[in-house]
């Protein structure tokens, strides 16, 4: 079985799009023990941040079957209304939008796989990510982070974001 770790393409928005909507709160509400994105997605959206310059894209796949991906850019969401507890990063720090893995692919080293390739080909010192804790707690998506060697830097609220009210995440870094 052939494994790689290679950057996105357009070619592959459809795919990772399904993956998305497989982790998005549409889909999963029922059960979000096992992790969680905000919204849902479509190809034409994914296809257009793969095209953005600044949005750095990997994806890991088995015999062409997408295993996980993950996008990041350069810029932190809302980093203007984030509460900051840590240094906020400086220059060699990208921040990861998303990360998802096909759930008959967890517990493999998937995630870490992708977020180490990451770090390599783009030169990285520092990743960010947010993580949900209100009112929905992200807590496969902490744990996860903490092994990985992230730590809480920042937080971030708003009255209503994507649909849920009272919103509350943490922003996590990990640096060398």
């Amino acid at each position: 079985m052939r494994t790689g770790l290679r950057a996105a393409h357009i070619e592959d928005a459809a795919n990772i799009a399904q993956l998305h909507n497989r982790w998005s709160l549409n889909n999963s509400m029922d059960d979000v023990s096992r992790g969680f994105l905000l919204t849902s997605s479509s190809p034409d959206r994914i296809a257009s941040i793969l095209s953005n310059v600044d949005t750095r894209a990997f994806i890991s796949e088995t015999e062409g079957v997408l295993q996980g991906y993950t996008i990041a850019t350069k810029e932190i969401d809302h980093a203007q209304l984030l509460e900051w507890e840590l240094q906020p990063p400086s220059s060699g720090h990208l921040h990861v939008q998303e990360l998802a893995v096909d759930p008959s692919y967890q517990g493999m080293g998937i995630g870490t796989s992708l977020y180490e390739f990451l770090r390599k080909v783009q030169n990285i010192r520092t990743l960010s990510a947010f993580i949900a804790v209100h009112p929905l707690k992200n807590r496969a998506s902490l744990d996860f982070h903490k092994k990985q060697g992230f730590r809480r830097a920042a937080s971030f609220s708003s009255k209503e974001f994507y649909g849920l009210t009272n919103y509350k995440s943490e922003l996590w870094l990990q640096s060398p």
